[in-house]
């Protein structure tokens, strides 16, 4: 005859349940991580690998633009709430941008010298725990200095560890543009141009944005992010151990 679970032998299986399952979720919760950072890095390689043949086939300087995600209308524009801050998603989107190509968009006075987003190159969105940081995060970090208000009417401020570029000059070499030439056309915010207060990087860090949050921005969270240097001739895609 078949003997059933006593009282004690039940109370051992859950208890092992428990402790077993408390074991692997750090196990579960990093196999996330960092599969959302493989994707969140092969999305940043993609779009240099597409701004890099864009700037080579039409002879004009192109860029990816790393920003932080926000809630749009139908027609594309930024929604704001009753205090006129936008209405931040928790993730950022990564956008090929273009110099001087003919495009449908109204035209704009000044848009041959300025950076605006392709019609037919959606942006691209980044998963929500793995975060992009310009290269030089760290030093902007330090010197107190990450936000900027652009000097556009009615534009919002610029977080410039969630916002930056990458540049590809006409020959499709990676290349490090001044500030004042990083001018973009924010059709999001009524064909604004928004100027930017850093220059263009060379690479990026890969981190986990929430825990930088909730740490109070705490440095040591960058500085064990993935560095991602990009090469300036072949715009490949090299990852080191840390940002250290």
């Amino acid at each position: 005859m078949r003997r059933g679970f006593t009282l004690t032998e039940l109370v051992v299986v859950i208890s092992l349940i428990v402790i077993m399952s408390g074991l692997s979720a750090p196990a579960i919760q990093s196999y996330l991580a960092s599969r959302e950072q493989t994707q969140a890095i092969g999305v940043f390689s993609g779009a240099i690998t597409n701004a890099q043949a864009l700037a080579r086939a039409n002879f004009t300087t192109t860029a990816i633009r790393v920003e932080r995600a926000f809630q749009t209308d139908d027609a594309g524009r930024m929604l704001k709430d009753v205090s006129g801050r936008p209405r931040w998603l928790d993730h950022q989107r990564v956008q090929i941008l273009a110099v001087g190509l003919r495009q449908l968009q109204r035209p704009v006075a000044g848009e041959e010298l300025v950076f605006r987003r392709l019609l037919d190159v959606p942006a691209v969105e980044l998963p929500a725990s793995a975060w992009l940081a310009p290269d030089n995060a760290l030093a902007l970090l330090a010197s107190a200095g990450t936000t900027y208000q652009p000097a556009a009417t009615g534009t919002t401020v610029i977080d410039t560890l969630d916002t930056f570029y990458l540049v590809f000059n006409r020959q499709g070499t990676l290349a490090r543009l001044p500030a004042s030439r990083l001018v973009y056309l924010d059709e999001s915010q009524n064909n604004a141009l928004i100027e930017h207060p850093q220059p263009s990087c060379t690479g990026a860090i890969a981190y986990n944005h929430s825990r930088f949050e909730k740490s109070g921005r705490d440095p040591r969270w960058l500085k064990t992010g993935l560095a991602l240097y990009v090469d300036q001739r072949t715009g490949s895609v090299i990852g080191a151990e840390s940002a250290r």
